[in-house]
């Protein structure tokens, strides 16, 4: 179990330990919601906006656009 806020609001930087990843892309692969679905997609959903939307160092206009924290996480 772990809690939303760190794993949306710590991605990269100082104060995003080697547990937050880690739980960040389970989430994303292998989780479930066990409780409110409605809760366990807003979280997923936010996890996606902060990874693909909200990547400055992403080009608009290439064809390919791979957001630098979630290429990271997934190779840790």
């Amino acid at each position: 179990m772990a809690w939303s806020h760190p794993l949306v609001h710590l991605i990269g930087g100082e104060d995003d330990t080697n547990r937050n990843p880690t739980q960040r892309i389970l989430m994303l692969l292998e989780s479930a919601a066990i409780g409110r679905p409605e809760a366990y997609d807003r979280v997923c959903g936010h996890l996606l906006d902060r990874y693909v939307l909200e990547d400055r160092f992403v080009e608009r206009d290439a064809r390919y656009r791979v957001p630098r924290f979630l290429l990271n996480d997934f190779a840790r």
